[in-house]
């Protein structure tokens, strides 16, 4: 039997991981961007407030996106070390699935950026774009 990558197994751990993870934090981003809208509506509250929600959806933003491309980074590794080992390491298919998962969570993610950009816009909204 020949020795398995354990980097290949690791990478499409994270990638169902972020399959799993990233709408969590998709939903959370959306969310804050009403509560973005709603606190700088209010000419009350200060603009450290909206400075601080901006933050808090930027942050949302890289975090939802940190996830699918380490595991993708990870992936790219493992097919790099299964095809460069001195022994024959089994992994390949693994990588290469880990590989096709985070790069589809990555083209999703980024779809949905856009829509949370152009709905910050006003552009879009639940009912479609304009």
């Amino acid at each position: 039997m020949r020795p398995h990558s354990t980097k290949a197994t690791v990478a499409l751990v994270l990638s169902v991981i972020a399959v799993l993870v990233c709408p969590v934090l998709y939903f959370a981003e959306y969310v804050a961007l009403f509560g973005v809208a709603t606190v700088s509506s209010e000419e009350s509250n200060p603009v450290s407030f909206t400075v601080a929600l901006i933050a808090i959806l930027i942050g949302l933003a890289l975090l939802s996106f940190a996830l699918p491309i380490t595991a993708l980074l990870i992936a790219s590794r493992a097919r790099r070390d299964v095809r460069t080992s001195p022994e024959s390491l089994s992994g390949r298919p693994i990588s290469l699935a880990a590989s096709i998962i985070s790069a589809g969570v990555i083209v999703v993610l980024a779809l949905g950026q856009a829509f949370v950009a152009l709905s910050a816009a006003g552009v879009c909204s639940f009912d479609g774009c304009f």
